[in-house]
């Protein structure tokens, strides 16, 4: 399940269902969303409008990804 948070993401493994390996499969996740960062810069670098624009392509260049997990009980509600 992904949800976003104003210009983040929040990704929940595991619910409603727990599995085995519900930790592992969100690190991985993690991981991956990681590991794909160097690639997304490289494309966003390759866009002209991107490139041929100095402050368009130091932002590309600078692109971060921030990853944080919380494992455990999960409480939900609707307000």
């Amino acid at each position: 399940k992904v949800e976003t948070i104003g210009d983040g993401y929040m990704i929940s493994s595991g619910c409603p269902d727990a599995t085995v390996n519900n930790s592992a499969r969100a690190a991985e996740t993690a991981l991956d969303m990681r590991a794909s960062l160097r690639q997304i810069r490289e494309q966003l670098l390759d866009i002209p409008g991107i490139a041929n624009h100095p402050e368009a392509a130091r932002w590309a260049a600078n692109c971060q990804i921030r990853v944080g997990m919380h494992t455990g009980t999960v409480f939900a509600g609707i307000a």
